[in-house]
């Protein structure tokens, strides 16, 4: 009897430590080894990412060129988010579609056209959701038909009544109405940006409501021709990641036949003539915007000639619509904010990344459309200034070479970005280390490449 009470107390010893074991009115415990190991120092190595490169002719031909832009706001920016794109000279003879419940105060000597959809709550309520955000996209299309058709600059304004917009109260002649009778801005007023003083072109505020005698009738839609060029989404303050996560997926998904011409002949006829006028200017700018070695005074009069007799010809004529439109999240803390919460900014590229390249535009069947080029950017960086400076020789102080004869020349990141020059390294389909990126963190992402 001895013998078999030591076997039965011996047998627990000899189960496997992680094998359950019973623990009184309570589940079964599991004894797993779990190893204490140093930190992983590559596990934030996915944050570290390569910059964006830029070459300097390339970055001035862009953005100095005027287009006549057809550009939607969603959200509630300040005065102060919305800046670079109102007082960029490539947008000052563009249409600029602000729907929001909170529009910011257009100051006088803004030159691009603006019309406000002011909403009487965000669209981010998700009582509304999908069918209100549709019938803003409906309205807003109509005026960016409207200015197509007729052009015309000032402030234009839409009330969403009590039981929602509705696009046939639109009037046609929403931009034909005569202005108060102030003077055009002059084009000084783009440089001064916001502190310009100059009267500009304010018409009276429109209600939806007005003009109901007027013909309701949409202009023929013109099939070479994307409703928006680029959609800006200022992504409100204070709300959680998943919400983030469903905002921007639904007006992702909802604005992207505004962003595709209805035609796929817009896509070869656009990049052909685009890349005609871009070989015209490139004959006339090159030589002067590069900067193969240290810069004297002689070659700063040369850069400033060149850009003058650039934006002389780009005064001559308006440069035709981009190839591809451009979708921009902007997130709305800094960019240092979202180093710690990198799981957000992935997902979102994540998202944005698969939707604008899916296997699918690789085999590049006919008839298939471009799809908009996807952006996530903080608020702060689309105000930053990416500054090109010549090489710490230039700029030192001698008897040849004075301080003031160093060339800087900047712009800012929202000025590049909306430009068209950072597509190709959004896709680099023919680097096959690179893949499709959407993420710009600030303006210290970009970097410029030696000339040749």
């Amino acid at each position: 009897m001895a013998p078999s009470r030591i076997s039965q107390a011996k047998s627990p010893s000899t189960q496997r430590p992680d094998s359950p074991r019973p623990r009184a009115n309570g589940p079964l415990i599991y004894e797993v080894f779990k190893p204490k190991l140093p930190p992983d120092p590559f596990a934030r190595l996915h944050v570290i990412r390569e910059p964006w490169m830029l070459r300097l002719d390339s970055v001035a031909m862009a953005v100095g060129d005027p287009r006549l832009d057809v550009i939607l706001v969603f959200g509630a920016p300040t005065l102060k988010d919305i800046s670079p794109v109102l007082q960029s000279p490539q947008f000052s003879r563009s249409l600029i579609i602000l729907a929001s419940h909170r529009p910011f105060p257009v100051p006088t000597g803004v030159r691009p056209a603006i019309c406000t959809i002011r909403l009487n709550t965000s669209l981010t309520n998700e009582r509304s959701g999908a069918l209100r955000l549709a019938a803003v996209l409906q309205c807003a299309e109509r005026v960016s038909r409207l200015w197509r058709k007729d052009g015309g600059s000032g402030v234009r304004e839409i009330r969403e009544s009590e039981t929602g917009l509705d696009v046939s109260k639109i009037p046609d002649n929403l931009f034909l109405m005569p202005d108060s009778g102030s003077a055009q801005s002059s084009p000084s007023s783009s440089l001064e940006g916001l502190k310009s003083t100059t009267p500009s072109v304010r018409l009276p505020i429109i209600s939806a409501l007005s003009f109901l005698s007027s013909s309701s009738s949409s202009p023929p839609t013109d099939r070479s021709q994307r409703a928006f060029d680029a959609m800006l989404n200022f992504i409100p303050n204070g709300i959680s990641d998943v919400a983030i996560m469903k905002q921007t997926i639904l007006i992702t998904s909802l604005t992207h036949p505004y962003l595709t011409p209805a035609s796929s002949a817009f896509a070869s006829t656009t990049l052909v003539s685009e890349t005609r006028e871009r070989k015209f200017l490139r004959r006339r700018t090159v030589p002067a915007l590069s900067f193969p070695r240290a810069l004297d005074s002689d070659s700063h009069a040369s850069l400033q000639f060149s850009i003058t007799s650039a934006s002389a010809i780009s005064d001559r004529g308006i440069s035709g619509p981009l190839a591809k439109s451009h979708l921009v999240h902007i997130l709305p803390l800094s960019g240092r904010a979202y180093l710690s919460q990198d799981k957000l900014v992935r997902n979102m590229e994540s998202y944005q990344l698969s939707f604008a390249y899916p296997p699918s535009l690789s085999m590049k069947r006919p008839g298939m459309l471009e799809r908009a080029v996807p952006y996530i950017v903080p608020v702060t960086a689309l105000r930053e200034v990416v500054r090109y400076a010549p090489g710490s020789r230039a700029s030192k102080s001698s008897a040849s070479h004075p301080p003031h004869s160093s060339v800087v020349v900047e712009w800012t990141v929202a000025d590049i970005l909306l430009s068209g020059v950072l597509d190709s390294q959004a896709n680099p389909g023919g680097t096959p280390y690179a893949g499709p990126r959407a993420w710009i963190c600030s303006g210290a992402d970009f970097a410029f490449t030696a000339e040749s």
